[in-house]
């Protein structure tokens, strides 16, 4: 069975997200930010953390258009509005909505791809897989097409499918 890795950047350094990294020998991290930039923690920004991942011999991509949770397209939304909140935006998601539009399904070919070509984990900000779209929306759909979804968590414990649906 194909898999794929998820991970969230969460407040950690940069050395010690690297070793998470390279201990499940990835190849591509894939970026599902909608926002590439972080204002607490600057080593995540789209450009430090591409030359941060370079050094380490991982290749950085940047999927936050086609796969990103902060979505601006109000039909996406179980409510059809766009929260106003910043954070949680994964929870008011609607999935059904989203896995019909062709950005999104651009995006999920576009992993399926690189998982030919090695190992790819799926990047956003929350740690928690539970609460973060890389699992709600692109690793729920992933898991329907067939691969296998593992999330690298801080306790540097793998974790596998999280069966939430």
């Amino acid at each position: 069975m194909e898999q794929v890795y998820s991970v969230g950047h969460s407040n950690h350094e940069i050395i010690y997200f690297c070793e998470l990294l390279k201990q499940s020998k990835i190849d591509y991290l894939i970026d599902v930010r909608s926002v590439p930039y972080s204002k607490y923690y600057p080593q995540f920004n789209q450009e430090n953390i591409s030359n941060s991942l370079k050094i380490m011999n991982i290749k950085y991509l940047f999927f936050g258009d086609e796969l990103g949770g902060r979505i601006n397209d109000s039909t996406c939304y179980k409510d059809e509005m766009i929260p106003e909140q910043k954070v949680g935006y994964a929870l008011h998601l609607n999935y059904d909505k989203i896995i019909n539009k062709e950005w999104f399904n651009s995006g999920i070919n576009k992993i399926i791809e690189l998982i030919q070509k090695g190992n790819c984990a799926i990047m956003c900000s929350e740690e928690n897989p539970e609460k973060c779209h890389r699992e709600l929306i692109i690793g729920r759909r992933l898991r329907e097409i067939g691969i296998n979804i593992i999330h690298i968590r801080s306790n540097k414990n793998k974790q596998d499918q999280l069966n939430l649906f």
